[in-house]
């Protein structure tokens, strides 16, 4: 009976111990457990998901006579294997619509849709009405990709100081890969390189030039 009194009391004392512990601590353990807000938690762990299966094209409305073709191969070159690998997975393709680059990208990605029904435009407008201001052929085309698109962003409701900036901000802040065609290391197009590069995102130029040496020429 001694034995078995000595054997328990260890236990009993460390039961006390725990019980005192856990009757001040799991108050607070519980009251953090409900104040924390876990569904941002999972719209955050969700929202770079589809970030890392995101790329964004951002280029000139204009496009140098017979340069389209060469642009359109350097886009597929490296568009191309992103779709096709299971790491990379990308399915989602930000753009404006714009004339010029995103619209011949456009192009392209409604052609890559027909065979491949996972693949998505998303399109990110400075604001509403920003269409208005193509000429007639590039807002029938623009609605052509507005139809093919499961998204339309506008990133104001009128336009700004800085409207392009930002829809370019937006764009790039949403995706893991940024495709530009860039040929000067001045203006938006530019200025978005450098947030890209900024953001650590993986970029790549569909113009001859080379990022990283233009955008040290500018300094």
């Amino acid at each position: 009976s001694g034995t078995l009194t000595w054997q328990r009391g260890p236990f009993v004392a460390f039961s006390v111990v725990l019980l005192l512990i856990l009757y001040h601590v799991s108050p607070m353990l519980w009251y953090n457990i409900c104040k924390r807000d876990w569904r941002k938690d999972w719209l955050v762990v969700a929202r770079k998901s589809l970030q890392q299966q995101t790329c964004c094209f951002i280029g000139y409305q204009e496009i140098p006579p017979g340069e389209e073709r060469k642009i359109l191969m350097r886009v597929q070159h490296r568009l191309l294997p992103l779709i096709s690998s299971s790491e990379t997975n990308v399915q989602f393709f930000g753009l404006t619509g714009e004339p010029g680059f995103s619209q011949l990208v456009a192009d392209f990605i409604m052609q890559q849709q027909e065979h491949q029904k996972r693949l998505k435009i998303i399109l990110v407008l400075p604001y509403y009405g920003y269409e208005d201001t193509f000429s007639t052929d590039s807002k029938t085309h623009f609605f052509k990709i507005q139809k093919a698109a499961s998204k339309v962003v506008y990133v104001a409701p009128a336009p700004e100081r800085n409207s392009t900036e930002l829809c370019y901000r937006h764009l790039v802040e949403g995706s893991e890969y940024c495709c530009f065609y860039c040929t000067k290391p001045s203006g938006n197009v530019a200025d978005a390189v450098r947030y890209a590069k900024q953001k650590g995102k993986t970029l790549w130029n569909a113009s001859s030039f080379d990022l990283g040496h233009m955008m040290q020429r500018s300094k």
